[in-house]
């Protein structure tokens, strides 16, 4: 679900140039999702529409902010998606 098309699709990009940049943003907000979230993602039968939101999210507004203006209030809304997955530790 994940994946380079879904996230070209997404994104509306009909070209492969940025392939390369694109995957590298697509790495970060997985492992921010899976450090966040307290797991893999690979753990879920099929990815919550949630959490693939946020994914799709994230490397959405890293790839609109190539200047590295990315603000917090950005990634709080990235957070909001993965929120009802998140494994708590007690």
């Amino acid at each position: 679900m994940f994946d380079l098309e879904r996230v070209k699709e997404h994104l509306r990009i009909e070209h492969d140039f940025e392939d390369d940049l694109i995957l590298g943003y697509m790495a970060a907000a997985k492992n921010f999702a899976e450090t966040f979230l307290g797991r893999k993602l690979e753990e879920f039968d099929e990815l919550p529409a949630t959490v693939l939101s946020g994914l799709l999210l994230h490397v959405g507004l890293m790839y609109e902010d190539r200047e590295g203006q990315f603000h917090e209030k950005n990634l709080q809304a990235v957070r909001l998606l993965y929120y009802p997955h998140r494994r708590m530790a007690l």
